[in-house]
């Protein structure tokens, strides 16, 4: 693949991304607290903030009608739906932490790999037609690492996320 080939990919994915954190911005409007946690349950994990009352916290569970069950560590809580300042949605880090593994991973196996090319370089030119093939498989090999250690690591990262408002 050239280099004017892969600026090309690299420019429509890029636009690909732009375009679909615009759609996942344009979803979250200002819906009804009772239609957002229907679309989160049963199997999400929750925080609820009420006015008065201090935050709830757990896994939600059915929502019916003007009440939502949540479950924490076994216990079964019931909470009026009226009255929900915020809900966020503990999500992983595990796209964020792939992304930054497969940089690290690239950048960093990309340079030792120009590194032992200077160091084994016993030609004259200086080997300069070897640094493409070596730094495209630095960043193949050490991006594809990266994102699968990178992942994991992200997956034991909890983030929350606001839903409502």
């Amino acid at each position: 693949m050239s280099v004017k080939h892969t600026g090309c990919l690299v420019r429509a994915l890029l636009a690909i991304s732009l375009a679909s954190a615009g759609v996942r911005a344009q979803e979250g409007g200002t819906r009804h607290p009772a239609a957002v946690l229907a679309s989160l349950c049963p199997t999400a994990y929750v925080r609820i903030l009420r006015a008065p009352a201090s935050p709830a916290e757990g896994t939600c569970g059915a929502v019916r009608g003007d009440s939502i069950q949540l479950t924490r560590r076994g216990v079964h809580a019931t909470l009026p739906v009226v009255g929900i300042d915020t809900i966020w949605l503990r999500q992983s880090s595990t796209g964020t932490g792939a992304l930054i593994g497969a940089g690290l991973g690239a950048a960093s196996l990309a340079a030792l790999g120009i590194l032992f090319v200077n160091a084994m370089c016993e030609s004259g030119d200086g080997c300069s037609d070897d640094y493409p093939q070596v730094v495209l498989l630095g960043v193949l090999v050490g991006g594809g690492g990266g994102v699968l250690i990178g992942a994991g690591f992200g997956a034991l990262v909890p983030k929350w996320k606001r839903r409502y408002p």
